[in-house]
């Protein structure tokens, strides 16, 4: 049979105490009960009162780190990131016939062919193949496939 919420307790003090039961699954609950129980129940519940009093007074100062963590985050992530979109976008913007590109993937050739979302690329002598344009990630110099 269960046992019920006060029976739990004092098997709790008692755990607490050194005076473990020869269940061991019951010592485990017990034990996992006594953490859930001192980490939703705060040993700081009693000085609430007291600290309610000077929390009135601290209003903008928590806010102060949150607030200076979310700047960073935008300088030095976000904005870095929207830069780097807004220059691919451009790239695959201007992809024309003749352009030396390499894709993400790291093939190299010579754009033969350009569509809307689609280009055909020229990897070697009558071989091409047909990748997407938002898969360009640089535009070589020209001459740069007659070097490899």
């Amino acid at each position: 049979m269960g046992i019920g919420f006060k029976e739990l307790m004092v098997k709790l003090r008692m755990t607490a105490q050194g005076e473990l039961c020869n269940n061991r699954a019951l010592n485990f609950l017990l034990i996992f009960a006594g953490i859930q129980m001192s980490f939703f129940i705060s040993e700081a519940m009693a000085e609430a009162p007291a600290a309610a009093a000077g929390a009135s007074q601290a209003g903008w100062e928590g806010l102060i780190f949150p607030i200076g963590l979310v700047i960073i985050l935008y300088f030095f992530m976000i904005r870095p990131q929207v830069k780097r979109q807004k220059d691919h976008k451009a790239l695959v913007d201007a992809l024309k016939k003749g352009d030396e590109v390499q894709t993400m993937g790291g093939l190299m050739g010579k754009i033969t062919d350009v569509g809307d979302n689609f280009c055909m690329l020229e990897i070697a002598e009558g071989l091409e193949i047909k990748i997407r344009r938002s898969s360009v990630e640089s535009v070589m110099p020209k001459g740069s496939l007659e070097e490899l």
